[in-house]
């Protein structure tokens, strides 16, 4: 899992990991606006490739990009996204967010504008063989995430990687300090 912010410009907060707990922590200390007021959608997907292409699990690469918006900045035109997307085959689930209600003034206090590109999302979707949902609220969008759980299971979940610490130098320190010890006793006791 990893988790990329993109506004005005795309940056990779969170690169892959197994530790999700990690990025859910980082997920909940954005703030809304933190990355610019616009939307550069054809540039987080193409960070999201970018990061993803060196993977070790060649056959799981999904991205899952969540937007309020249209592709309105950014280098990278929604058209290139979907065409890097495609010669990656990384597969891409687009969740568009808004309402008439406006997703996310109502989820985080902000007076936002309603320019979402449905049609955008669903071609980039339907390009990679993913899916477009529509999340009109916060239970809408925790079931799109259930879904996607189910369309791409995972037999990763209980693996766990833990840093090891060579500690052997110790004792054989020891041990050597004490073979010189003896000989240089011996050598005097003759």
């Amino acid at each position: 899992v990893g988790l990329i912010l993109f506004g005005t410009r795309a940056y990779l907060q969170a690169p892959l990991t197994f530790d999700k707990q990690s990025v859910n922590d980082i997920l909940w200390s954005m703030e809304a606006g933190m990355a610019g007021n616009s939307t550069s959608i054809g540039d987080a997907a193409g960070l999201a490739l970018k990061t993803i292409k060196d993977s070790r699990d060649q056959q799981n690469k999904i991205i899952i990009l969540l937007t309020d918006g249209e592709n309105n900045d950014g280098s990278l035109t929604l058209a290139q996204a979907i065409k890097l997307a495609q010669e990656e085959k990384v597969k891409t689930y687009t969740i568009g967010v808004g309402s008439d209600r406006n997703f996310f003034a109502s989820m985080l206090g902000l007076q936002l504008g309603s320019g979402l590109d449905e049609r955008g999302l669903k071609e980039l979707a339907a390009a990679t063989k993913g899916q477009y949902f529509r999340a009109e609220d916060s239970a809408g969008l925790q079931k799109i995430y259930d879904t996607i759980d189910q369309l791409e299971p995972t037999s990763r979940d209980d693996r766990f990687i833990q840093e090891t610490h060579e500690l052997y130098y110790i004792p054989l320190l020891a041990a050597i300090a004490a073979a010189m010890a003896l000989a240089w006793a011996a050598g005097r006791a003759r």
